[in-house]
């Protein structure tokens, strides 16, 4: 299960996922295009898996334009 800090209540079941290493992404709004916040995740272990993360505007993440 993941939840992004800024998301708290949020609730992502990812259950299905075999483990291993993957790449979260986190898309929003920023300066008119997206804003977006690349989150590597490392499931080398069953059970809940809990990601800190920030908003992509306010935490690192870079503009993409479509």
């Amino acid at each position: 299960m993941f939840i992004p800090s800024f998301m708290v209540g949020a609730d992502f079941d990812f259950g299905h996922l075999t483990l291993g290493h993957y790449t979260l992404f986190i898309r929003e709004e920023m300066d008119g295009a997206d804003g977006l916040l690349r989150i590597p995740v490392d499931l080398a272990r069953a059970g809940v898996h809990v990601v800190n993360s920030e908003r992509p505007a306010q935490g690192g993440g870079r503009p993409y334009t479509r």
